[in-house]
Formats: structure tokens, sequence, C-alpha cells
């Protein structure tokens, strides 16, 4: 967040303004949260967590290019709310579909491949930042993030449709 603050001009690290950059994805996890559970509308389906993290790679992006602080406070508390949708409707989602006998099981699975994947991420973060520089580097994981969450989109729409053929 410190390169991000420097070329936003939004101050040095303990600012006003550095905190409302760290603060913003918070707040945008605690509007996520109300939209999910209390209001409904965000939908517990993979067409909604597709969206989710599509918006949330989009989001990055936008942080990582823009120079307007304004716009980058707005894409941080969206990111937040996409982030949070995008891991809420995902385990939800991994939970519901697993069969009942095997549920605890495909729940771990899930959980340890979710957490090597952020170890492994951070390392190709700042591998890729001392490459391309910081912001270069998640502009290239939100991409990443966008074309991900579409292609198993197009796989699971492919599924489906063989499944309705068969």
């Amino acid at each position: 967040m410190p390169n991000f603050a420097d070329t936003l001009g939004a101050g040095e690290e303990g600012g006003l303004g550095y905190g409302a950059l760290l603060f913003a994805n918070g707040i945008g996890g605690v509007v996520g949260g109300f939209l999910l559970e209390a209001t409904g509308i965000l939908k517990v389906d993979v067409r909604g967590a597709v969206i989710a993290a599509v918006t949330f790679g989009l989001t990055s992006l936008i942080v990582a290019t823009t120079t307007h602080y304004a716009i980058a406070i707005t894409a941080l508390v969206i990111g937040g709310i996409a982030n949070l949708a995008a891991t809420a409707i995902g385990q939800a989602l991994v939970q519901l579909r697993a069969p009942e006998d095997q549920r605890g099981r495909v729940v771990g699975v899930y959980s340890m491949i979710g957490n090597g994947m952020r170890t492994g991420n951070g390392i190709t973060l700042a591998w890729l930042g001392a490459l391309v520089g910081v912001s270069g580097a998640v502009a290239v994981g939100g991409v990443a993030l966008v074309a991900g969450a579409l292609l198993i989109a197009a796989l699971i729409a492919l599924q489906t449709r063989r499944g309705r053929t068969a």
C-alpha cells in the first residue's frame, strides 16, 4: 500500500490519506457481508461467484493503474465487497455441492489449496514486483484473476451444457 499511497499523493505511511486506503478495502468487506447475508442482493450461485471474482480482478487493475485518489478509494471499497463475496460464495458452493459423505474432506482440500495458493501468489507477486514494480504486479494479478474466473465460468457452462445433452 505504501507504493500506491505515493503514486496517489495520499501522504506518508501513518497519515490519514494512507489510512483511508487501508480502511477502504476493509469497509468494503463489511458492506459485502451485509449485502450477502442481510439483503440477498448478492446471490450464492456460480454466476455470483464469477461476477464477484471478475469484479475483484477489475478493481485490483483499477487500483494498480489509476493516479486518482478518489478512484482508488472507490475501487478499493468495491473490491472489498467483491473479495468477500467471491470468497464466501465460493466456500458456500464447495460445501453445498460436495457429496454429504465427503463434505469434510472436500472442504479440507479446498481450504488447503486456497491457503497454499495465497502463499504461492505472494511469492509470485514479489518476484513479478521486482521485475515490473508493485503496480505492474498487482495489475497482472488483476488481469489473471479476471481471465481465470472467466475460464472457470466457461468450463462450468460447457460441463452444464454437456450434462443437459447427455
